[in-house]
């Protein structure tokens, strides 16, 4: 589980890497604005033939990686994405998921 969460940060050698990042000082719905945009990208990204990793890893570490991206100080890291071909032998991996209903409640 360790050597596999270490490779976020090669991007699990993604052909295209992508960094998000936000003014710190923006109000709570605009990270809602920014969850809805990431998951357009996805969305038209994996239409186009390509599958996205969305990697909250990077977060914890928004103040070492500010200086190589040239970021400002009002700007933070929230997530990165790996993007890469289908037939990329990393898209055939796919982990258990818990019933709906183990983790959500529906009303009418």
């Amino acid at each position: 589980m360790r050597a596999q969460h270490r490779r976020n940060f090669t991007f699990f050698d993604a052909s295209v890497e992508l960094i998000f990042s936000i003014e710190c000082d923006l109000p709570v719905g605009a990270w809602v604005d920014c969850g809805m945009i990431l998951q357009n990208i996805m969305f038209t990204t994996r239409g186009s033939g390509f599958e996205l990793c969305p990697q909250q890893a990077f977060a914890p570490y928004h103040e070492t990686i500010r200086d190589p991206l040239d970021l400002p100080d009002n700007r933070m890291v929230i997530c990165a994405m790996a993007m890469t071909e289908t037939s990329d032998p990393a898209n055939r991996f796919h982990n258990e998921r818990e019933p709906q209903d183990q983790f959500a409640t529906f009303h009418n």
